[in-house]
């Protein structure tokens, strides 16, 4: 029980090899006897001097003009004939009577009033009320010792305090001195402690809160200890006053157990000191309360503490103790650290563990140790009886770790032989390469509608003074000249600029970096003014002036957008888009290999556009002297090689270099892609315990070694989501991917236990790399929960993850989010992912939804047939894609059948749990794909036959909803034809005749406005006679058509005047409408909804509903709807007579 110093760490005699007592620790301990304490050093002279309450001011006292308070001594006490009550000091008598020649006597009613005195100066924070407990017990002691003032000062305070509450106020938030106390009696010899226990006798039928007292100075005694157990309250709140006291004496750990669990304090209360307390008396015996200490607090530093106590034992006995708390998350990593240092003992105190009682983590811990020590655990299998075995043996197989190791020969070539442990080969000298002779080109490649759209972009700008814009003509010279001198060009700059030269100018205002008057001026001028003005002066707030400029007057300004690129390539590629010219591929292989997000996207973008292009460009420039941009054109032909067919088709866009160019593209192609790791591998982190994770599995089921896990780590750590290492390509062609994604996420899951370190996220984008089906999931469950947790930005690059992530699953998953979240940030965020992702791939936001709706395992009918052994069925689809299942004779039955006795129990389970997972994440997706499908009707969207063909009516899922809808064919006339989709998959018209879907047509969903009535009924007995439900009313669907003058009004007033319910308004919601944004009052005056086609819809109302309570608000008058495109009002029927029949339709509604 001794601590061999105060002052520094130390080792503590008995405490098990490894414990070390750090200085912290120490401090936290209260005194107790047989430690080796030193007496405290006391100078009685300075002590007697310097009186702390001398300093007091009389403006601090509590109520100093007050008469003195009478206090009463217990029952039975007695100090030299002062017994039963006393006045305490007033202000005034306390001045008199508290000198140093006072100090020296030993009279019992002095010292009982400089006890009370300095407990009541506790009451107050000054520097000397906090000693001046600590101040009156030394200097009783040092002139009269220990055994005089123990008594005095328990008397005093328990005539201070009126009640037990001032009681345990005075013990648990003031220094009253009860530590001093102790800590003198605690190194006080052998005479003066047995004195002093003597002194205090009579004391002890004083109360309970003098039994507590007695038995906190006293901590050793054991007939005070039981006296103090007997007298608890037995009602929790009252004793945890008493037990924190009691705590810090010798107990027993079942008495310390006892009373934390049972009398009010609580062990996820107990401080670290009470802990450290049963480590100093009690060694190992005390680790199970550390353990239940540790499993009760959720996380922080409390839990960080009490997980590095357990930590110092560095023993069997701790490990046990984390063992049994194997499920605490936080110490986790302590546990994984220790079994990796006692493999042996952790594999049978796992072992015994789980055979004690079930426990999921304690049992996947069993499985992975397992795995990681085959040798040990064969022998643990071997001791055990037949009944422990076959239980261990359940535990272990469904995790693999029974399953044999892989050997390296089956292995990838990227784990059997890592690159980077290679001796790396002699450089050999080679030929030089034939100089390539470089092609200039330039030429226009605008997408559709790209050019109108910049070309009416608006300006934004303040340039547009009216007093300069009334002139005749656009270019007129009282303007030009004016905007020239606004940029700071004098009259001879203005000479040199129409001349198409470069000049000076001297403006450094901010209106000289707004390029939307380049538009309004002469191609040459405009260029030339662009030129001459330092690339960073332009403000990126106002780039559309940009777009519009090059909208007009296109190659004219390539010199001008090549220069302005290549000093601000963030800025300037963008605006270089429709440009393919051989001077931007430069800029866009720099922003590639150098940049990220949007930048390395817009690069990616411009380089497949513009793939010979750039092919002819790079290939020259991979020669280059300067290093850099020699790296950057191979960096981006490799890109490009990547690409489906990109070999073929750069060798066929270098064709016109020559054979030249032929031999250096294939000296560029020709490298090992696993040679491209860093120089510098990086350290793997803390966390990184890969016996620990879920072990990655061949094909075959067979492990991983260890070994060939560690350099997947690695391989993970120094991975980039916008640079993939190709090795990894391997291990996920080579391994299951159900065992990589589980994998994946124990590593994620160590990684957010680390506290997410920003420089490790690698362990959160190896979810993208690795992850399958069931990690989407499992990761969009958390994004959605991140928000309301204060991890916004971890869900922001959660969404990424998904994104990166790629598979079907993952991205359904993601539009989900950009349909509907509660965070309406993180949704719109997840729409920005959609489009990049789209831009990406070349593809519009409605082309990518077609792509990236999942099939979730169906057959090629749409179908799933569920195995039960003896019994068999098969799900299909509703109209509204809720999975029926039918028997074997084709009968629908209500749900799919519990597995039954007669049934095989593996395929019949697997085939249930399979049947749930459909359900849950077809209901992901249902809705969704049908409100799609019917905005595609509304907008009138069309597939090209073959997209259709594969994409609609072949997908496996989708193709449910496509059969019970009418589609039409156009043709490049325009001419339409209605079919449907047959049972068998095959196409009918009205006359259920074989229909044949042109190569070259085009496919609509057609709304029942652009039907021919004959066309609309004849389909709809069709329907009606094979009994066809829809997913959404389209042949039956409500039509509105709007007079002239109705599709004129700005805004539509067909319902101004009409009164509806508040509440109706929110059944606008569910047809893609949302609450306006929140006015004064605070009211919510409108309705919103914009259109795929650009226009933005208002539905006004007033006096408008209370955004926090609409069923409480009164009802609204309807006002009209107004339509907004390109900033401009219009009318209703310009938006097209399907939107306004819509508008109608949506609004009628409410009504």
């Amino acid at each position: 029980m001794r601590i061999e110093s105060a002052t520094a760490a130390s080792s503590a005699p008995g405490v098990p090899s490894g414990f070390q007592w750090q200085e912290s620790w120490i401090k936290l301990l209260a005194p107790m006897r047989g430690e080796g304490r030193a007496p405290v050093a006391l100078d009685a002279a300075a002590l007697v001097a310097d009186i702390p309450l001398s300093h007091a001011r009389k403006s601090w006292w509590r109520d100093a003009d007050a008469p003195a308070r009478t206090l009463k001594l217990p029952d039975g006490v007695a100090f030299d004939g002062v017994a039963g009550e006393f006045a305490e000091w007033t202000w005034e008598e306390r001045k008199s009577a508290l000198t140093a020649d006072a100090l020296r006597s030993r009279d019992a009613l002095f010292w009982l009033r400089t006890f009370v005195a300095c407990i009541e100066e506790n009451n107050y924070p000054e520097p000397w009320s906090e000693v001046s407990g600590d101040w009156a017990i030394d200097a009783a002691t040092a002139q009269f010792g220990v055994a005089f003032a123990a008594p005095r000062w328990l008397a005093a305070v328990l005539a201070h305090a009126a009640d037990a509450s001032e009681m345990a106020r005075l013990l648990e938030h003031r220094r009253v001195g009860h530590r001093r106390l102790r800590e003198h009696l605690a190194a006080a010899s052998d005479a003066d402690y047995a004195a002093a226990l003597a002194a205090v006798a009579p004391l002890r039928g004083a109360g309970r809160w003098a039994t507590t007292l007695l038995a906190y100075v006293f901590p050793n005694e054991r007939d005070l200890l039981d006296a103090a157990l007997a007298d608890l309250p037995t009602v929790a709140r009252a004793a945890a006053r008493h037990t924190r006291w009691l705590l810090n004496c010798a107990l027993t750990v079942d008495e310390a157990d006892f009373l934390i669990r049972e009398r009010g304090v609580g062990y996820a209360e107990l401080g670290l000191g009470y802990l450290l307390n049963y480590v100093r008396l009690h060694r190992d015996a005390a680790l199970p309360l550390v353990g239940r200490a540790m499993a009760a607090v959720q996380g922080g530093e409390e839990v960080a503490r009490r997980i590095a106590l357990l930590a110092t034992f560095d023993n069997e006995a701790a490990l046990a103790t984390l063992v049994a708390h194997a499920g605490v998350v936080a110490a986790q990593s302590t546990l994984a650290a220790m079994l990796d240092a006692m493999p042996e003992a952790g594999l049978r105190l796992l072992a015994e563990r789980v055979l004690a009682q079930r426990d999921a983590a304690t049992e996947t811990l069993f499985a992975r140790h397992a795995a990681a020590h085959r040798d040990l655990l064969a022998a643990l299998l071997d001791a055990a009886d037949a009944a422990d075995r076959a239980r261990l043996e359940s535990i272990l197989k469904p995790s693999g770790a029974l399953s044999p190791e892989a050997d390296a020969a089956s292995l990838p070539e990227v784990l059997r032989d890592p690159p980077w442990l290679r001796a790396k080969p002699k450089k050999t000298k080679t030929a030089p390469a034939e100089p390539v002779a470089a092609i200039a080109e330039a030429a226009m490649a605008w997408d559709a509608g790209q050019r109108a759209a910049w070309a009416k972009l608006p300006s934004w700008s303040d340039w547009d003074d009216e007093d300069f814009t009334a002139s005749d003509a656009p270019y007129a010279p009282k303007r030009l000249n004016w905007m020239l001198h606004r940029f700071g060009f004098d009259d001879a700059g203005i000479a040199q600029l129409e001349r198409g030269e470069t000049a000076a100018s001297t403006n450094a205002r901010h209106e000289a970096r707004d390029p939307n008057p380049l538009a309004q001026m002469p191609a040459t001028i405009a260029g030339a003014v662009w030129r001459s003005l330092p690339a960073a002066s332009w403000s990126d707030y106002f780039v559309g002036g940009f777009r519009r400029l090059l909208a007009r007057d296109e190659l004219a300004q390539l010199p001008a957008l090549v220069r302005f690129a290549t000093e601000r390539p963030a800025l300037g590629l963008p605006l270089c888009m429709p440009f393919a010219c051989s001077d931007v591929a430069p800029i866009a292989a720099l922003l590639l290999r150098g940049g990220s997000g949007a930048n390395k996207r817009h690069a990616q973008r411009w380089l497949r556009k513009h793939l010979d292009v750039a092919a002819r460009a790079l290939v020259p420039q991979s020669q280059a002297t300067e290093a850099r941009l020699r790296s950057d054109a191979e960096f981006a032909l490799r890109m490009l090689v990547a690409l489906p067919d990109g070999a073929a088709r750069l060798r066929a866009a270098v064709a016109p270099l020559g054979d030249a160019g032929a031999a250096q593209l294939e000296r560029v192609l020709s490298f090992d892609p696993l040679a491209l790791f860093p120089a510098r591998l990086p350290t793997l982190p803390d966390f990184w315990r890969p016996s620990l994770l879920a072990r990655p599995r061949l094909a075959d089921g067979r492990q991983l070694p260890l070994a060939a896990v560690e350099t997947l780590g690695t391989m993970l750590a120094f991975d980039k989501p916008d640079r993939p290492y190709v090795g990894l390509d391997q291990v996920r062609a080579a391994c299951d991917p159900a065992s990589l994604g589980a994998f994946a996420w124990d590593l994620f899951d160590a990684w957010q236990r680390a506290g997410t370190p920003s420089k490790e996220q690698w362990a959160f984008f190896a979810l993208a790399t690795l992850g399958d089906d069931a990690t989407a999931r499992r990761l969009a469950a958390r994004i959605r929960e991140w928000p309301a947790e204060g991890g916004f930005s971890r869900a922001v690059v959660g969404l990424d993850v998904l994104m990166r992530m790629g598979n079907d699953m993952a991205l359904a998953l993601l539009h989900g989010m950009a349909q509907k979240m509660k965070s309406k940030s993180l949704q719109q965020r997840a729409q920005g992912k959609l489009d990049a992702l789209a831009e990406q791939r070349g593809l519009s936001p409605a082309e990518l939804e077609d792509r990236v709706v999942p099939t979730f395992g169906l057959d090629a009918a749409g179908g799933l047939d569920l195995d039960f052994g003896p019994r068999r069925f098969r799900v299909v689809f509703d109209e509204q894609l809720r999975p029926c299942v039918l028997d074997e004779a084709g009968k629908r039955i209500k749900d799919l059948p519990k597995p039954g006795a007669k049934d095989d129990a593996a395929l019949a389970t697997a085939a249930s749990e399979r049947f749930k997972q459909l359900k849950k994440d077809v209901r992901t997706v249902a809705a969704i794909q049908i409100k799609r499908l019917e905005a595609a009707m509304c907008g009138e969207r069309r597939w090209s036959a073959g997209d259709f063909r594969t994409l609609v009516a072949g997908h496996p899922l989708l193709g449910h909803l496509a059969r019970r809808l009418l589609w039409t064919a156009i043709d490049e006339n325009g001419a339409a034809q209605a079919f449907r989709i047959a049972e068998d998959a095959s196409f009918a018209d009205a006359n259920d005749d074989a229909f044949v879907l042109p190569d070259d047509a085009e496919v609509a969903l057609p709304h029942p406005l652009t039907l021919d009535a004959a066309v609309l009924a004849a389909f709809g007995q069709v329907f009606a006679d094979y009994e066809i439900l829809q997913p959404f009313a389209q042949l039956g669907r409500e039509t509105f058509v709007l007079s002239d003058a109705e599709g004129a009004q700005q805004p539509l007033a067909r319902w101004n005047g009409r009164t509806i319910e508040a509440v109706r308004l929110l059944g606008l919601e569910s047809r893609g409408w949302r609450r306006g944004p929140v006015e004064d009052g605070p009211r919510i005056n409108c309705f919103e909804r914009d259109l795929p086609n650009g226009t933005s819809l208002q539905l006004d109302f007033s006096p408008g509903i209370e955004p926090y309570d609409v069923r409480g608000s009164e009802p609204q008058t309807l006002d009209g709807v107004w339509a907004t495109r390109d900033r401009q009002r219009v009318g209703v029927a310009e938006l097209g007579r399907v939107w306004a029949s819509e508008i109608v339709r949506d609004i009628e509604s409410l009504l």
